[in-house]
């Protein structure tokens, strides 16, 4: 909604410049968008105030002119008035529109669908779907957010600590390798360029970070922080930036994953997914079953890969296979 706003760029532009601060350039650039984003709230309040609010004060104003042309003919000004009415009316409804539709993310549908109701009822839906309510914690019910927080943080950080003790060696294991020239090609820094073809590549309505901005801000605003962006380089950032940087090391990682991801591999090969391995192994349950050839089929538990401390066998007894399924013959002996 605030894309489509007249002059909002120069505006960006002016409190952008506006920021100075020290520090590593994405310190400096995750402290500028927090500077900005209190900014443009400021902003949207006394620009756009409650949408909501204005339609139905549009709308009403309209309705008296209308019951006015009823009994008697407008006056050109009167009638200059209900032209003008109509056209803000008309885009205070589509900035609804596209806020809502924004919230919903649902992509398939263009902006002048007119789909406000539809949007409305999707973007309630995903925030009650992002929303924990009530966790069980030990066998006891708990709606109390702050433990609820307390217990999430504590749960992944005991499954995602490792113990220390013996450690699998790869000896006699070849993998496939890289030249030095194309190491260096990976660890160059960021260039603008590069950044930038990522971004108006990506779909600029996707959901956004945490710092709220979406694709769409940094397509529209690329010229307000380009060179800062460019600037990145460890990946240090929780908000919508990481999955621009991402999105830029998977592109240069695509230039060299033929030789280092064997023919056998079901992952990281353009053309092929990991669904494409999902499927194949429907296929042969599906056979064994209406051929009534008795098998038996071992099926790898992610998550205990995950937990050692559960106890369970460690993936080096697994050939180091993280999604493998095994299908053999049962027989007696």
């Amino acid at each position: 909604m605030w894309l489509k706003s007249e002059g909002f760029v120069d505006r960006v532009k002016q409190w952008w410049s506006s920021y100075h601060l020290e520090g590593t350039p994405s310190y400096i650039f995750a402290s500028k968008l927090k500077e900005l984003k209190r900014d443009l709230k400021v902003w949207n309040q006394h620009t756009f105030g409650n949408v909501e609010d204005n339609k139905n004060t549009k709308w009403e104003e309209i309705q008296e002119l209308e019951r006015l042309q009823e009994g008697r003919p407008l006056t050109e000004e009167e009638q200059v008035h209900k032209t003008m009415l109509v056209a803000d009316l008309e885009r205070i409804i589509l900035q609804e529109e596209m806020s809502w539709r924004q919230k919903s993310r649902a992509l398939w549908l263009k902006e002048g669908d007119r789909s406000t109701k539809f949007f409305h009822k999707i973007a309630n839906s995903h925030r009650r779907n992002n929303g924990i309510e009530m966790l069980k914690i030990e066998r006891v019910e708990c709606r109390e957010e702050e433990a609820i927080k307390d217990h999430v943080v504590n749960f992944f950080g005991e499954l995602l600590t490792e113990q220390v003790g013996w450690r699998p060696t790869l000896n006699g294991l070849v993998f496939g390798t890289i030249e030095l020239e194309e190491v260096e090609r990976m660890e160059r820094a960021f260039e603008e360029e590069e950044v930038y073809d990522v971004i108006k590549k990506m779909a600029k309505d996707k959901a956004p970070g945490p710092d709220g901005f979406s694709m769409g801000f940094y397509q529209e605003c690329w010229e307000v922080g380009a060179s800062e962006i460019s600037d990145f380089w460890p990946i240090t950032l929780v908000h919508g930036t990481y999955k621009i940087i991402a999105k830029v090391l998977a592109n240069r990682l695509s230039g060299v994953l033929g030789q280092i991801v064997t023919k056998p591999q079901n992952a990281f090969v353009k053309g092929r997914q990991i669904l494409d391995a999902a499927l194949i192994a429907n296929e042969c349950l599906d056979s064994r079953v209406k051929t009534g050839s008795p098998g038996l089929m071992c099926k790898l538990d992610m998550e205990k890969i995950g937990s050692p401390s559960r106890g369970t066998t460690t993936i080096s007894h697994l050939l180091f296979a993280d999604d493998m399924l095994i299908m053999c013959d049962a027989e007696l002996d």
